[in-house]
């Protein structure tokens, strides 16, 4: 499913992206060939944002900036546990989230701050699902996998989605803050 959406939103990126507009009666002409110019980075990046990342980073970062701490709190707690995502609990608007088998409740501005973000996630991505905490990063996830915005904390680009290396497409936002686009 993950591969039929990623070469959907492919080919809509591909097609959205071309140098040429190709009118219908060209493409019914089987005397003409049609190629493609293949996108560079910088080009992929920004055929992808007008798709599907998070918008208005600037607007939203105070709130990326409270969960970031919230969930530095339990650094050393999660360090020692085989699991490092946080979930997200969409059943209840949001007012938790859970490591493991624990239920953190948030506070007001916590649960405020992750409403805000989970919003802002398009239904092209999925829905922000889970936060990972990764040695220096922490990884605001889609439910597709596919996409994230990451905070690094040493402000070094990331190199996957999760903790092996992937291909990916990395977008710096600002300090310390990334886009990142995975193309498998």
């Amino acid at each position: 499913m993950k591969r039929i959406l990623l070469l959907l939103l492919g080919l809509t990126v591909i097609f959205g992206a071309c140098k040429e507009t190709v009118s219908t009666e060209q493409l019914t002409a089987s005397s003409t060939e049609y190629s493609f110019q293949a996108l560079t980075p910088e080009e992929y990046i920004e055929a992808i944002e007008r798709v599907y990342p998070v918008k208005n980073f600037d607007n939203l970062y105070n709130d990326f900036r409270a969960i970031v701490d919230l969930i530095e709190s339990y650094r050393e707690e999660v360090e020692n546990a085989e699991d490092f995502g946080f979930l997200l609990d969409y059943a209840n608007d949001f007012r938790y989230i859970y490591h493991h088998d624990r239920k953190i409740v948030l506070s007001e501005e916590e649960h405020a701050s992750i409403k805000k973000i989970a919003n802002s996630y398009s239904s092209r991505t999925g829905k922000l699902t889970m936060i990972v905490l990764e040695p220096d990063m922490i990884k605001f996830l889609s439910e597709w996998t596919n996409y994230a915005v990451v905070y690094s904390a040493k402000d070094t680009k990331p190199t996957s989605l999760f903790f092996e290396e992937s291909e990916i497409r990395v977008k710096k936002i600002q300090p310390n803050w990334y886009h990142v686009f995975d193309v498998n």
